[in-house]
């Protein structure tokens, strides 16, 4: 049976770009940042600004590349076992850190890798033990000498330009614009793909990242395919259309519901699915166990999560518009004057694109656990916030507006409520304030709800460790 794509943007992605693979392998790495740059932006102005930024990019990339592998490169050790794919966003970090961590702590001497870019960023933030073996892509020695260096570079370069012309005339949306993002995923194919594949083929290793999309760790995982080596790639939020396919041998899910969902909905191969749970939501879990929040009734605090949908364009701007009005409306209700009104934005999320909100709602940058434990009870769309707050044991509320949408429900499950129109939300609010039983029952059927998504719930390292033949 056909696999059915609830996003069809990311269908008309994947389905078009795999004709293209066919003919250029190194086109399936380039399918995020086709779907980013083709259907993530809301307008021309924005549409060009991409346009000029991924020319720049790919010059950038160059210049690094030119300076490390003509400067002072890194050799990697052909001993290391474990390398781990890092970036400087909070969401893949939170996710793949306990893992680092882990490794660390059994003394495996892990090697970790991470664009140029993203280099000094994450050196500012991390542990020293994980900054000690942390080394750039571009500066990891990939030829044995300086003169071969630039002839794989000019070589590179020749070929990723016909590669770039080529694609400019294929019958896909915005080809010509697209192609000089996809030039950089060319470049990065012709000048390291032997490097990889040898590396990871000489000597049975792990690779592991939190994202496996973009385009270093893409072009590493596509080669990984190839060999003896194993690759997994740690699922770092809510699962959607995107996340599969994956460039990974092994894909580790959260629990059993996402788990089905790749396989029956997603149509991924069950032997590529791994069920071990979250490292990052077992610290948060087993805080909670050990710290519950106390007092929670005497909250005076509604927050809702937002989301990035004004920068990332892959929904309804308008049904995110919608609910956001309820929530607007909602602060102004004079029976909850008491009440204050939390907007958190997300780590994406600009406070400009909020200017229309009311007086009565203020934006915040709190961390997001924090607001959560002020919070009688937390409101958003399709955030991974419901797990939080299920963990905190605040009710939350998902509001979402009745027409066919992207935004996931998880109502079903009872990790969260369901609000389809403002007079539902109020309804819910109202219940949740005034009916302490009924406060309590939505805590109950939440926490319960846990163990539908999360596997491993408290001791999920133990699993990653087994699975890492670390055990």
């Amino acid at each position: 049976m056909e696999r059915i794509y609830t996003n069809k943007s990311w269908e008309y992605v994947v389905k078009n770009l795999d004709k293209l693979s066919r003919r250029k392998s190194c086109v399936s790495r380039f399918l995020i940042d086709y779907f980013a740059f083709v259907f993530g932006t809301s307008s021309g102005k924005e549409f060009l600004k991409k346009f000029f930024l991924n020319i720049i990019g790919f010059m950038s990339q160059l210049r690094y590349i030119l300076i490390f592998q003509l400067g002072k490169t890194k050799t990697l050790d052909p001993k290391s076992k474990y390398i781990v794919h890092l970036l400087d966003s909070n969401s893949f970090l939170k996710t793949i850190l306990p893992v680092c961590n882990m490794l660390i702590k059994n003394e495996v001497n892990p090697v970790f890798l991470c664009p140029a870019n993203h280099y000094h960023r994450l050196a500012a933030r991390l542990d020293p033990r994980i900054t000690d073996t942390l080394y750039r892509y571009e500066q990891i020695k990939m030829h044995p000498n300086k003169l071969l260096v630039i002839m794989q570079m000019i070589k590179a370069f020749v070929f990723s330009a016909f590669d770039c012309a080529w694609f400019m005339f294929q019958p896909v949306k915005k080809s010509f614009f697209t192609s000089f993002s996809f030039w950089r995923h060319s470049y990065i194919h012709h000048y390291s793909d032997g490097f990889w594949k040898n590396y990871f083929d000489s000597e049975k290793r792990m690779f592991m990242a939190a994202a496996d999309q973009y385009l270093w760790e893409a072009a590493v995982f596509s080669n990984i395919q190839k060999t003896s080596s194993s690759s997994f790639v740690f699922q770092h939020g809510k699962l959607s259309d995107v996340y599969y396919p994956t460039s990974a041998k092994y894909f580790c899910t959260l629990g059993p519901i996402d788990s089905k969902k790749m396989v029956e909905e997603y149509h991924a191969n069950p032997t590529e699915i791994r069920e071990v749970g979250s490292p990052c939501f077992d610290q948060i879990f087993n805080h909670y166990q050990q710290h519950p929040v106390k007092d929670i009734l005497n909250n005076k605090t509604i927050v809702f999560f937002a989301q990035p949908w004004y920068r990332v364009s892959v929904s309804s701007i308008n049904n995110y518009v919608s609910v956001l009005n309820w929530f607007y409306k909602l602060s102004e209700n004079k029976r909850l004057a008491e009440y204050k009104f939390i907007l958190k934005l997300h780590p994406h999320d600009l406070a400009s694109f909020y200017q229309n909100k009311p007086a009565s709602v203020e934006i915040a940058h709190d961390n997001l656990l924090a607001l959560i434990e002020k919070s009688i009870f937390s409101i958003t769309v399709d955030s991974s916030s419901v797990f939080e707050s299920a963990f905190c044991g605040i009710p939350s509320i998902q509001t979402i507006p009745p027409e066919k949408d992207l935004f996931a429900d998880e109502s079903s499950t009872g990790i969260a409520m369901k609000a389809s129109s403002y007079e539902e939300l109020e309804n819910l609010g109202f219940k949740l304030l005034e009916d302490e039983n009924y406060y309590q029952n939505a805590i109950r059927t939440s926490r319960e709800a846990l163990d539908l998504y999360f596997a491993n719930l408290g001791h999920s390292l133990e699993v990653v460790k087994a699975m890492l033949e670390l055990a």
